[in-house]
């Protein structure tokens, strides 16, 4: 017997990862030419990250997610070219955001390879990468702490500001995830 839409069976997932964080910002930023004054990576300051969710299918090639995020972020101006500076910051973030996915390019059942009569055919034909664009909405939390004298000290608390009029910062932030799995 068959099941001409086997997706419908099981429409939820549960996913996971684990990963490193990288801040690029102006605090440990590099100078250089190219593509190196826009993008850099200090290995000094990778911190994990962790997230988990759940993906529910609507259709065959299209999926909603949530997922949540949870992490470390930190930054420091030794490991830039404006060491002299002496800024530095670290971050406990949580993210919790809402995914549309689009599947160009099913994951499809792979068939026994061992079996056939031309193995190394029959492989690269049951090679398939699954491909899907995703875009979503969501809120992060942070609260950057900097370490002075050895501890780290809330820079809410002593109400530092990221505006030019001098309001607080807010430790919530609106994010728009976006890209391609």
């Amino acid at each position: 017997s068959t099941f001409g839409q086997s997706w419908k069976r099981s429409r939820y997932e549960v996913l996971g990862g684990v990963g490193l964080s990288n801040f690029m910002g102006d605090i440990g930023a590099h100078t250089g030419s190219g593509l190196s004054q826009y993008v850099w990576i200090n290995e000094q300051d990778f911190l994990p990250v962790m997230q988990a969710g759940i993906r529910y299918k609507l259709t065959r090639n299209q999926a909603i997610k949530n997922v949540l995020a949870l992490g470390w972020l930190s930054s420091y101006d030794i490991h830039g070219s404006y060491g002299a500076r002496g800024a530095n910051f670290r971050s406990f973030i949580a993210e919790y955001s809402f995914q549309y996915e689009f599947h160009i390019n099913q994951e499809r059942q792979k068939k026994n390879i061992y079996s056939q009569k031309n193995y190394f055919k029959t492989k690269l034909r049951n090679i398939n990468i699954p491909t899907y664009f995703f875009v979503g909405a969501g809120i992060i939390y942070y609260n950057p702490k900097r370490s002075y004298q050895g501890s780290f000290y809330s820079l809410q608390k002593y109400r530092y500001t990221n505006t030019i009029e001098g309001e607080p910062y807010n430790n919530l932030a609106l994010t728009i995830p976006f890209g391609m799995g």
